[in-house]
């Protein structure tokens, strides 16, 4: 196993505003991954995702404009949870990059990157980036034009993909869901999905503002979802 100075089990992670997860360093990654990823031959396009953190969205502007930089074509597709773009990758053939701290609070945040295939880079493929990162003064700015593009549907895509996956048991169902959304990327999909599937839904901390992902509620916070269950005597998702 290669120990890593950046990247942990799940991309790299920290609190906004020191090293790693800093605007500086960010832009500094984008032109790393772009770099050691280009040389790879597998494409020139890489989408980009993120959760509902407040930064997020800077974060987002540093990271692309690295792999701009760097000669790679970005796609943006707006707030979807990490498999979305794990599906995504695969399904266009090109990398990945969501970013999210999962079921951290706001303060954090990370960068997670997936591969062609859809799969979470090799620990090889890290390695070498980091590497680069700690060569940054040795970055060429690309010459061939790189560009931005959107793909506004990408949400439909995915909860698309993900009816498929059920049976039509499931579809002839008429299941009463309570759902926490912990305030996070899933809640602009998970509702849609579960009401077209037939289901009645009854939603929880879906509203939010930037600041209050995970706080109180999530996969760490499981008190409100329970109380819900137990007042609507519902089917716990």
């Amino acid at each position: 196993m290669i120990n890593h100075k950046y990247f942990g089990t799940d991309g790299i992670r920290g609190k906004v505003g020191t090293t790693p997860i800093t605007k500086n360093f960010i832009l500094k990654l984008g032109l790393a991954v772009g770099t050691v990823l280009l040389n790879k031959n597998y494409s020139k396009n890489i989408i980009i995702g993120t959760d509902t953190r407040s930064s997020s969205y800077i974060l987002e502007s540093c990271i692309a404009s690295g792999l701009s930089a760097s000669g790679f074509s970005v796609i943006f597709v707006g707030i979807l949870p990490t498999p979305a773009i794990s599906y995504l990758s695969k399904l266009l053939s090109c990398f990945g990059v969501m970013i999210s701290a999962s079921h951290n609070t706001f303060e954090f945040n990370g960068v997670k990157l997936f591969s062609v295939d859809g799969s979470k880079l090799s620990d090889i493929i890290e390695r070498e980036i980091e590497l680069e990162l700690e060569n940054t003064s040795n970055h060429i700015v690309h010459q061939t034009m790189s560009y931005f593009s959107t793909i506004s549907n990408a949400s439909r895509v995915y909860i698309n993909f993900c009816k498929k996956k059920f049976t039509k048991t499931i579809k002839s169902c008429r299941f009463k869901i309570v759902v926490d959304y912990a305030n996070g990327a899933n809640y602009n999909i998970a509702n849609k999905l579960f009401h077209e599937l037939g289901a009645t839904v009854i939603n929880i901390f879906n509203i939010p503002n930037g600041k209050n992902i995970n706080k109180f509620c999530g996969s760490t916070n499981l008190y409100f979802l329970k109380k819900k269950l137990y007042q609507n005597k519902q089917i716990l998702d």
